[in-house]
């Protein structure tokens, strides 16, 4: 009782999440944020059949959230189930049940089949990355996943505009779509010349001078992500320098022996030794700007489009600027025209490269600007702010 007032601690909704995600530290660091708003759990895998070597340090905020169950399938192929759900999902009374899959994988059918005979869930949704109409046998399965999804389930979450454009054209009312990324960033607390001693430590390694200017990408090493654009460019700009413009890599994948096998021919060409998926973001300060220049890939066996590039968001948050092709959903991720260039274009990225490299007040404002825009809409805290806004309004169809 306080001043004749009643008061009443209202509970907080229950939330249940479902995805191999949340295997990831930095990733899960999300469940932390959604926490401020729900009761949550979250259902997901070990680090070992999610694909990744052992962290060294635990992180002890994760564990009031973060239930690991075993599975039967194969995690890195995302064909698998989980055992024990059944279990979960009947244990209590859910507000909320978010899978975050694939509509046609089968961790979606199972969550959504188990939901529906336990009746303990209030609302059910699902998150997608999916963002290109598939053709042949394929993409008229799809058409009828997505059309029976959109009348099983209550909401769906949409990694980026064109998902959520193909969501609603499939039947899915509008204002059961929300468009958000799935994972944001942890924001560092500001530490004055963290990022430019960092960086200084990393060049020395690498033996790149003081002052040089240095481009580069972090990812998967594959041709899908404008590598070799980005190889080509610099080799058009570094002809007519006297001092070059640098070019990093980190990662692994098909092209990783390819491009070592040129940084024995070029003085300007760095491929650093791999790192684990939790140090990535200590290692972005060695590069100026990180570019990202995606192509569509549509062929048999394989039709994908940059889905969101979260890598984009990694490095701007450490300082580190981004620019990107015109694929998939790059251009909304950087919202910036001028440091935007056709996919596959490499004059266009040259053409960007130098005024980087040339123009340092260019450099620093673009800085400042994605250090705001990371901040405010892709950090954990406002991913989860915005899901919460969005949930809060849902309510079951039936």
């Amino acid at each position: 009782m306080e001043g004749g007032r009643v008061t009443k601690e209202v509970s907080k909704k229950s939330l249940l999440v479902v995805s191999h995600t949340y295997a990831v530290n930095p990733h899960a660091l999300k469940l932390v944020a959604l926490g401020e708003h729900f009761d949550v759990t979250c259902v997901t895998v070990s680090r070992q059949d999610a694909g990744f070597e052992e962290v060294g340090e635990v992180d002890h905020r994760l564990a009031a959230f973060r239930t690991e169950l075993p599975v039967l399938g194969s995690v890195t192929k995302q064909r698998f189930v989980f055992r024990g759900l059944n279990e979960l999902i009947r244990s209590r009374q859910w507000d909320y049940l978010l899978v975050e899959s694939e509509p046609w994988q089968p961790v979606k059918w199972q969550a959504l089949i188990l939901a529906k005979l336990a009746g303990t869930v209030k609302c059910y949704g699902e998150f997608t990355w999916e963002n290109m109409i598939r053709a042949g046998l394929k993409g008229m399965i799809l058409e009828w996943v997505y059309r029976f999804s959109a009348r099983a389930i209550d909401f769906w979450i949409a990694g980026n505009r064109r998902a959520g454009e193909i969501l609603c054209g499939y039947g899915m009312p509008s204002e059961r779509v929300l468009v958000c990324t799935q994972v944001g960033v942890e924001i560092p607390k500001p530490l004055d010349g963290v990022r430019e001693m960092r960086s200084k430590e990393l060049r020395t390694r690498e033996g790149i001078p003081d002052g040089a200017f240095v481009a580069g990408f972090a990812g998967r090493l594959v041709p899908e992500k404008g590598i070799e654009d980005l190889f080509e460019a610099l080799s058009k700009v570094n002809k007519d320098r006297l001092a070059p413009i640098y070019m990093v890599l980190m990662g692994r994948g098909p092209l990783e022996g390819a491009m070592r096998r040129r940084q024995t021919e070029v003085s300007w060409l760095r491929v650093l030794p791999p790192v684990s998926h939790d140090e990535v973001a200590e290692h972005l300060p060695i590069m100026d700007l990180l570019v990202l220049g995606s192509h569509a890939v549509r062929r048999r066996g394989m039709c994908w489009e940059e889905q969101f590039g979260h890598i984009l968001v990694e490095a701007m948050v450490v300082g580190t600027v981004v620019a990107g092709a015109r694929s998939g959903a790059i251009p909304e991720v950087i919202d910036d025209s001028e440091i935007l260039f056709d996919s596959g274009n490499v004059d266009q990225l040259a053409a960007i490269l130098r005024r980087f490299a040339d123009e340092r007040n260019f450099l620093e404002s673009r800085r400042s600007i994605q250090g705001v825009r990371v901040r405010s809409k892709y950090s954990h805290e406002a991913v989860a702010a915005e899901y919460a806004t969005f949930l809060e309004g849902i309510n079951p169809r039936r």
